[in-house]
């Protein structure tokens, strides 16, 4: 008799039907999120707009400037539109906008927000425009879906790149981040998430600038930015009364440290800044900025970086153990900072460690016709009080005189021959000159047992992460108890083989030996052609090296060199500012930026040229440049065509660097 048996399913039938409904599954899951991307664009498309402009620049310094469409996002119906800066750089003589059904329409730019980069247009439409739905920043979240929008192209629907929200924050508090692709086609467009509603507006903007065109290398990157809508909105109700907006400043350096680690404390107030004005002052702890806690020093740049000029708001600060609270209404533009000049060198005191050091300032050199040498001081005094302050070292008394102003009258007190003398002195700019003879010995007292010193002489340095090699050489009696200048040479196109070191060493190792100055000369990856982006970041860490392992003087550490080697010197000083303190160019123009002066982080410049250069008159318009930023710098001009500097010319190189140590 047949029974009917019911078979169970084998084990790889069940692994193919499972297989087979989840491809399903996935492609089903596919479809519906291509679906939603398409609905996402669709919903937000009407609102994105083409902007065309036509004339002006081809280039904003060093970017070169495209003429073609970028996009446009429409924030009400009446008109507005919101773009970025970046498609307006070329100051363009007409701006057109061409709406979703293909309208055009001549544009009238209303205002510019230089803090997001943005650009507020004004057109009249024929019928109210279509707006958007926005996201409030406090609703986006880390994750969730981004589409980046663009339109640029008649014709065509608008471009769709997909990503996700990766970072909230970004730039001090001004950007989400995106992984979604952002390029110059979508910049001024939305993103805009799964749902089709605005999460912010795309721009190019940079962590580490805040030029115009800074963000631009950030292109096609995997990472980009674009300001939350909500900020975006409260931009343009400002701007719609015609008014430019710019990023707030406070006007404070703070104290050299860890911007993640160590706490806000102010080192130096800009003169006459907001700050100045409100009575903060060096040494104050700066715990609170509006209602954002402060407890280390990015949190203040976080705290302002949203803020715009022209808004007040609350600092609080710690002094001497008391909370105090200040009104501070925010600047778009500190004046440049002239720093004032006492006129002395300082002797640098070194005791035996059964030896206490003296309080107080030993006066090494006076500089000619200087505020101290108009005062009386001399060769040998000790200030021991300043602006009534009790001088503790050289450092203190530089800060208080940093902290002044030009034709600021400074009352001094003065130890001389086991007297104490009453001095007034009227603080003047900075003394640009060079000494015309060798300057008393940088120190006096017996120098302790050295102990276990580095390497010393000519040595081959490297760094393990970069195939870099430098030339060092530290003098044969460098001792650690005494610091050193560090001048860091870089080579012109002629590179520096075996026996352009070995000349370099004869030209310098005598003077090095003299002036107590350590000897860094870094090759180039390419050995004829300095590249920052191939060799910066080595050159930087081997300074870094070099500071850590010997007793540098941190207002003496000098990048030079000649030629193609000045001008990798300038890009290194201006891009390594908290190490470099001076930058010498040899037949070699302002090639990069000058950055601002400031009280905490001082900059020199040396420029030396030949009479029958060709560079003479841009060497003359970078020093008029620097001066009328209020860098100090000292120019020196040889007769003759172009050449590197003789024996005596290296010798009162080495007497400037000598000098950077000033009060």
């Amino acid at each position: 008799m047949k029974q009917n048996v019911l078979r169970q399913p084998s084990a790889l039938a069940v692994v193919l039907v499972g297989m087979l409904a989840g491809r399903l599954a996935a492609q089903d899951l596919t479809a519906l999120e291509e679906q939603a991307v398409r609905q996402a664009a669709a919903r937000v498309a009407p609102s994105v707009v083409a902007i065309e402009t036509i004339g002006g620049l081809e280039r904003a310094g060093r970017v070169l400037l495209g003429s073609g469409p970028g996009t446009g996002l429409v924030v009400s119906s009446d008109g507005y539109i919101v773009s970025s800066l970046f498609h307006f750089l070329q100051k363009p003589a007409t701006i057109l906008v061409r709406l979703h059904d293909g309208t055009r329409l001549p544009a009238r730019r209303v205002a510019t927000d230089y803090s997001r980069m943005l650009v507020l247009l004004k057109v009249e439409p024929k019928k109210p425009l279509p707006v958007p739905q926005m996201v409030p920043e406090a609703e986006v979240q880390v994750g969730m879906w981004a589409v980046a929008l663009g339109r640029s192209f008649p014709e065509a629907p608008v471009t769709i790149s997909v990503g996700i929200v990766s970072a909230k924050g970004r730039i001090w508090r001004r950007a989400l981040q995106t992984d979604a692709k952002v390029s110059p086609l979508n910049y001024g467009g939305p993103l805009v998430d799964i749902r089709g509603r605005v999460l912010g507006v795309l721009v190019p903007l940079s962590p580490r600038g805040s030029d115009q065109v800074a963000g631009v290398k950030w292109y096609d990157s995997g990472i980009g930015f674009a300001v939350p809508a909500d900020q975006v909105m409260a931009a343009v109700e400002r701007m719609k009364e015609g008014r430019d907006l710019r990023p707030g400043l406070l006007g404070v350096a703070l104290r050299r440290g860890h911007q993640f680690a160590d706490p806000a404390v102010v080192a130096s107030v800009r003169p006459n800044s907001p700050a100045y004005k409100a009575g903060i002052q060096p040494g104050d702890r700066i715990v609170k900025v509006g209602q954002v806690e402060v407890t280390r020093q990015v949190q203040l740049r976080e705290a302002l970086g949203p803020l715009y000029a022209g808004d007040e708001v609350t600092i609080e600060v710690l002094r001497k153990g008391k909370r105090l609270r200040f009104s501070v209404t925010l600047v778009d533009k500190l004046l440049p900072y002239q720093r004032p000049q006492l006129g002395v060198l300082p002797l640098a005191e070194v005791a035996a460690p059964d030896q206490k050091k003296p309080s107080g300032v030993a006066v090494r050199w006076v500089i000619p016709d200087s505020a101290a040498q108009q005062a009386g001081i001399q060769v040998g005094d000790r200030i021991v009080r300043a602006a009534g302050q009790r001088v503790a070292d050289a450092d203190t008394l530089r800060q208080l005189v940093w902290n002044a102003e030009v034709g600021q009258k400074l009352p001094l007190q003065v130890e001389r021959n086991g007297k104490t003398l009453s001095l007034e002195v009227t603080l003047t700019p900075l003394w640009e000159g060079v000494p015309r003879q060798e300057l008393p010995e940088r120190t006096t007292g017996r120098l302790p047992a050295p102990g276990q010193a580095p390497p010393r002489g000519e040595q081959t340095f490297k760094l393990p992460q970069f195939p870099h090699e430098a030339l060092l050489y530290v003098p044969e009696d460098y001792h650690p108890a005494l610091p050193h200048a560090l001048l860091v040479w870089f080579h012109d196109a002629a590179g520096l083989d075996e026996q352009a070191a070995k000349d370099l060493l004869d030209q310098w190792k005598k003077l090095c030996r003299q002036y107590h100055v350590v000897l860094l000369a870094p090759k180039a990856k390419n050995p004829r052609r300095w590249v920052a982006r191939d060799d910066m970041a080595a050159v930087t860490q081997m300074i870094d090296q070099v500071l850590a392992q010997y007793r540098i003087d941190p207002l003496r550490v000098v990048v030079a060199g000649y030629d193609t080697g000045g001008r990798m010197a300038q890009q290194v000083a201006m891009q390594h500012r908290a190490a470099v303190t001076a930058v010498a160019c040899i037949e070699a123009p302002l090639a990069a930026r000058p950055v601002e002066a400031e009280p905490v982080h001082p900059l020199w410049f040396y420029f030396a040229t030949a009479a029958e250069s060709k560079l003479a008159a841009g060497v003359q318009r970078a020093v008029a440049r620097l001066r009328q930023m209020k860098h100090p710098v000292t120019v020196k001009q040889f007769p003759g065509k172009p050449r590197q500097l003789n024996a005596a010319e290296r010798e009162e190189l080495l007497r400037w660097i000598d000098t950077l140590d000033r009060i």
